[in-house]
């Protein structure tokens, strides 16, 4: 079976109307259908009181112009995307795109990535940064407790009400579940989560870890805080046992759905994190994962 028609089936469980549309997206990004498993990533926001919600995310992509023109035929700000790149694409090696089509939270998201790779990524991120913040029309003050030479990824998610949030991502390569303990605190979160992650894990089975910071232009305060694990390999009957454990209403829904990139290929779980927004209170579980599709003709 083809990849695409194994993705086909995947779209059809939750969104069956938008495969065709994601197909003439993805065509217009790429120039070549190949290497997918480096292109695409899905993810699933598991809570208690919400459907599932999934998340797609589309990387590799070294064009611009190709968002730009996304964006203008979505009738979404281009304004205010080409304003973004105006501040931060001469940092941007990589960029990527990603679509929440959720009933709760329709947005596109662009990512700036693999920032420090740029030679100058030291000097100028935190200006870059507080740019960005100016032109979202984003409190900026809350900006200065997040050490931004230790950010590696940048995103902007774009509504089509003209709201935007801003999203600062660190990473840090040493992973001690006390640290995490104390940066929950640090950001005033009680995480009902965080226990499944250190009864189900041992620390050497992740890789590193990344604390997102969210902000946005309806809110002066933090509104949000988020932490991805990075998962060595062979780990997927762990990560679906703590989704069982922690949020066993979804767990089945949540088999459910990631079924079809189970019967003809093989997926993996690339990073499980937590996810908090503070307004309102809830605390989601968010697993990441990318179909395997080496072999599938």
């Amino acid at each position: 079976m083809e990849p695409f028609d194994i993705l086909k089936k995947y779209f059809e469980g939750l969104y069956p109307n938008k495969f065709n549309y994601f197909v003439s997206l993805f065509d217009h990004l790429y120039s070549n259908r190949d290497n997918l498993n480096e292109k695409i990533e899905f993810s699933f926001l598991l809570n208690q009181i919400h459907d599932l919600s999934m998340r797609i995310g589309l990387f590799k992509i070294y064009d611009a112009v190709s968002i730009k023109n996304f964006f203008k035929k979505n009738k979404l700000s281009l304004s205010r995307l080409e304003k973004s790149l105006e501040i931060i694409e001469d940092i941007t090696p990589e960029l990527g795109i990603g679509f929440d089509w959720s009933q709760y939270d329709n947005r596109v998201k662009v990512y700036f990535l693999k920032l420090p790779d740029s030679p100058n990524f030291k000097q100028v991120i935190e200006q870059k940064v507080n740019n960005l913040a100016k032109e979202m029309k984003i409190e900026s003050h809350k900006l200065g407790l997040i050490d931004m030479k230790k950010s590696y990824l940048i995103s902007v998610d774009f509504y089509s009400n003209g709201k935007n949030n801003l999203k600062i991502y660190t990473r840090q390569t040493e992973v001690r579940f006390n640290e995490l303990i104390n940066q929950m605190k640090k950001n005033k979160i009680n995480s009902k989560f965080l226990p499944f992650f250190i009864d189900q894990f041992s620390e050497n089975e992740f890789k590193d870890i990344t604390f997102c910071y969210k902000f946005s232009n309806d809110s002066a305060n933090l509104k949000g805080f988020a932490m991805f694990l990075e998962l060595e390999d062979n780990l997927n009957k762990k990560v679906e046992a703590l989704i069982k454990e922690a949020v066993p209403e979804k767990y089945f829904p949540f088999k459910e759905a990631i079924k079809p990139l189970t019967v003809n290929t093989s997926l993996k779980y690339s990073h499980l994190g937590t996810t908090f927004s503070y307004e309102p209170n809830l605390e989601s579980i968010t697993a990441y994962f990318s179909p395997v599709f080496r072999g599938v003709k």
